[in-house]
């Protein structure tokens, strides 16, 4: 099964990626409005760089992922919108995506779906916090709702069946996850708080 080589094998950049990105204050209640916003940057540029890899893929290509369903599963014009509702906008972001190779998109695409299963626990986590709670600012974390199980269920078994017809691809699928993982670890350190 390739979901649990993807999980083995990326936890240790998983760990990383969790680190200076507010665990503490999300689990304590204290996230500030500032720290949710420069959060849902970073997560910004992590689902730009799935969505702009997967459009610049063939129609012949976007056929073969047909089972994941990508077009109900972009997420970044949300977090355009929750940045607007916290009164604050996009910065730039001077990093520059990985390239990705066909095959790595379905790794990468893993970590950003994955980042929606965590996202639903961040999500009833910040409802609690009384600073962020009244701006209503979750369209991102709460996309999939109670459904978030079964969103991530439906990823699985496309990426299962993915994997079933391309075994060869492994290795280069794991890859895109550790590459997706690194870029949102490189963007967590170069955006910091002023």
């Amino acid at each position: 099964m390739i979901s649990k080589r993807l999980k083995e094998e990326t936890t240790p950049h998983h760990n990383k990626a969790e680190e200076g990105n507010f665990n503490t204050e999300i689990r304590q209640g204290t996230l500030s409005v500032e720290q949710y916003a420069l959060f849902l940057q970073r997560n910004y540029w992590l689902n730009r760089l799935v969505e702009e890899h997967y459009g610049t893929l063939s129609d012949e290509q976007k056929a073969e992922l047909k089972e994941f369903d990508i077009q109900a599963r972009i997420k970044s014009h949300l977090i355009l919108e929750d940045l607007k509702k916290l009164d604050t906008t996009l910065s730039g972001n001077n990093m520059p995506y990985p390239d990705l190779a066909f095959e790595e998109l379905v790794g990468a695409i893993y970590v950003t779906e994955g980042s929606s299963l965590g996202g639903h626990m961040i999500h009833k986590a910040l409802q609690k916090n009384s600073e962020l709670a009244d701006k209503d600012a979750f369209s991102f974390l709460g996309f999939y709702g109670d459904k978030t199980g079964l969103y991530w269920k439906k990823f699985i078994e496309a990426l299962e069946g993915y994997y079933a017809a391309h075994t060869e691809d492994e290795d280069k699928i794991i890859e895109g996850a550790k590459k997706a993982f690194d870029y949102f670890i490189d963007v967590t350190k170069a955006t910091k708080l002023n």
